[in-house]
């Protein structure tokens, strides 16, 4: 999973799932970065609910629909 380098989005959400990236990073794994690390520090310092991070590629498709409910809407 973790062979080739790709881009990562790392970010954190609130309580309503609001997400907010924080960084942008191209590696092979992104547990082992100093962005998860401080990620981390921030969910330990209360300042999100939740982090993740995802490929860049999921974190596109996923706007991309959100956008398109927000239209029909």
């Amino acid at each position: 999973m973790y062979n080739e380098k790709e881009t990562w989005v790392f970010y954190g959400a609130n309580e309503n799932g609001d997400r907010t990236i924080h960084f942008i990073k191209d590696c092979k794994n992104p547990y082992k970065t100093k962005e998860q690390k401080i990620m981390l520090q921030l969910l330990d310092d209360n300042v999100y609910w939740t982090i993740g991070h995802e490929k860049s590629s999921n974190w596109n498709l996923f706007n991309r629909q959100n956008i398109s409910k927000i239209r029909q809407l």
